[in-house]
């Protein structure tokens, strides 16, 4: 029927909404990459004859954590579809699905372990300068004892005065601009200014709960903006996560940014090793899903 899941997906989706004469026919099609990945495609058809795609990767867990992350995402999805939201299921739901929390931990903990050897091994220093994930990156990165080797200095600048403290500048801040790639770079650059950490990661961004505030509320509940820098390297990004509980978005957050230090320090390994610069394939605004949770473009 195609020679892709992303194809096959589509193909049935049509043929059930077809065949069963619904308004919405639904098709999720799983299969494994690698030895270490496992992907899914989401496809919808609707009766008008649009399609979506949606696109989710995790990394090889057992079947029922992955029934169970998958199964939240794919309902919550479903629900924005229809709804024309990217709001959460009821409470209920978003509470039951918290209880994969413990298995996010058990997976952030190993993962964040991985990445302060690979710091200390490469000799290099990060320091992390939060807003929206409150501190997470840090207290992951200090669960295991080469923490102390890795980890610089850490700040968490929960609101526009204490940024200013640690040197974002207040043009930057202005109108509710707090919640954009420009502070978030800005986060960073103030962050490698107090500390001179080879490395410095950086979130702002709105959590569950839209931000009333004049001129902070125009952007979604769930707008996640990030920093990396490396050296001369900037790169800057935004991520959209489903809102959720507070603890399970600040781990859905800690999984992401893991990504982005992952990938600076594949980067770093590559222009070390060929002494040429190198220039970053960052995971940005793209579709990832981790055991925790989803992370879709904003």
């Amino acid at each position: 029927y195609g020679t892709s899941s992303e194809e096959i997906a589509e193909f049935t989706a049509m043929a059930t909404r077809q065949q069963h004469g619904v308004k919405m026919g639904i098709a999720l099609i799983g299969d494994i990459k690698g030895d270490e990945t496992q992907l899914f495609h989401l496809c919808t058809s609707h009766d008008n004859g649009t399609l979506h795609h949606i696109h989710y990767q995790l990394p090889l867990l057992d079947t029922w954590t992955i029934k169970k992350v998958i199964t939240r995402s794919v309902l919550d999805d479903l629900y924005a579809l229809i709804t024309h939201s990217p709001l959460k299921t009821d409470t209920m739901l978003i509470q039951e699905s918290d209880r994969v929390l413990s298995t996010a931990e058990t997976l952030l903990n190993p993962y964040a372990t991985t990445m302060t050897k690979r710091l200390q091994d490469l000799g290099l220093s990060v320091a992390p300068v939060e807003s929206c994930s409150g501190g997470i990156l840090s207290n992951y990165l200090t669960n295991t004892p080469e923490g102390r080797n890795a980890l610089k200095a850490s700040y968490v600048t929960y609101d526009e005065n204490a940024k200013m403290r640690i040197g974002v500048p207040l043009p930057a801040l202005v109108e509710g601009n707090v919640y954009s790639q420009t502070v978030a770079l800005a986060m960073a650059r103030a962050g490698k200014n107090r500390t001179n950490a080879d490395i410095v990661l950086s979130t702002t961004g709105v959590m569950e709960n839209l931000d009333t505030r004049p001129h902070h509320d125009h952007v979604l509940p769930g707008t996640i903006f990030y920093a990396t820098l490396l050296g001369q390297n900037e790169y800057a990004g935004s991520f959209w996560l489903p809102p959720s509980s507070r603890k399970r978005m600040k781990n859905e957050i800690a999984w992401y940014m893991f990504h982005q230090l992952n990938a600076v320090l594949d980067a770093h390994e590559i222009e070390k090793s060929n002494d040429t610069k190198t220039e970053l394939d960052i995971i940005d605004n793209q579709p990832i899903i981790a055991s925790i949770g989803r992370v879709f473009p904003s």
